[in-house]
């Protein structure tokens, strides 16, 4: 993050926040390890930057404790964190939150309103409001729940963690026990979230994008969809697989004809 600040001044910028999904990322499905974040949080603070934590697949841990959010750790007030009720409650419930405590000050350098208030004139600027009828079944979700989601979401992770393993397992099926693609094919194991990240002994472009679907019935996204134009680097060769709303049956057949498409790729090179 060092170097990115560093450039933007360079150009004549002042950069004033950092965006980061630290847990479970989309599209990787990484996680950033404790002693990074609390580097980050030095740095912003040095930096003077504010950190804004997104955090919507942080319940969906598999594997262990979840870590600490920034926000928890946070001793300076650099982190905004933002969530979201779409992922942990219900898909249609396009509702968000904000957890956050910073200070406005003038130019005389007093406090004159904080953060919250201010960015709620934004959001009400730019969204007039959100459907009461959403609000309000979310508030008697967490008004029944006492406050926490976790006895809802100790339901939910036994179905996302039995997706992960079978994805797991039908990689190794079919990639790691394929003399032909075992050397050149790799993956991730994601500790949590929805996705996982695979290399590829090619660069899988926006026709084999569209020949994997239309011929083999698999549809996967390119990582480098995600990346800045010009800074794609090797992003070229990783696709994202997710493994949320899919049946173990359709991960099993989806594997597999995904292996097809990367066994008859290489052949055809």
């Amino acid at each position: 993050m060092a170097a990115a600040l560093r450039a933007v001044r360079q150009g004549g910028r002042v950069p004033r926040a950092v965006y980061d999904i630290p847990d479970f990322n989309n599209p990787m499905g990484t996680r950033m390890p404790l002693a990074t974040r609390r580097a980050l949080l030095d740095l912003a603070r040095r930096e003077g930057v504010l950190l804004f934590e997104d955090n919507p697949y942080g319940m969906f841990a598999y594997d262990g404790e979840p870590l600490p959010t920034l926000k928890a750790l946070d001793e300076h007030g650099v982190v905004v964190y933002l969530g979201s009720f779409s992922k942990t409650l219900y898909p249609g419930l396009r509702i968000g939150y904000l957890v956050l405590g910073q200070e406005v000050r003038g130019v005389d350098g007093r406090p004159t309103t904080t953060l919250a208030a201010e960015l709620s004139k934004v959001k009400s600027l730019t969204t007039v409001t959100t459907p009461p009828l959403l609000q309000a079944i979310v508030g008697g979700v967490l008004l029944e729940e006492g406050g926490s989601l976790k006895r809802l979401m100790a339901d939910k992770l036994p179905f996302y963690r039995e997706n992960r393993d079978r994805m797991l397992e039908s990689l190794e099926t079919h990639f790691g026990a394929d003399p032909a693609l075992a050397a050149t094919v790799r993956w991730n194991r994601p500790h949590g979230g929805f996705f996982l990240t695979l290399t590829l002994p090619f660069d899988f472009t926006e026709e084999r994008l569209t020949a994997c679907a239309a011929e083999y019935g698999v549809i996967v996204c390119p990582m480098s969809f995600f990346a800045i134009e010009g800074e794609r680097g090797g992003r070229n060769r990783e696709i994202r697989l997710s493994f949320s709303y899919v049946t173990p049956a359709k991960i099993e057949e989806g594997i597999a004809r995904l292996a097809r498409f990367v066994r008859d790729q290489v052949a055809a090179a």
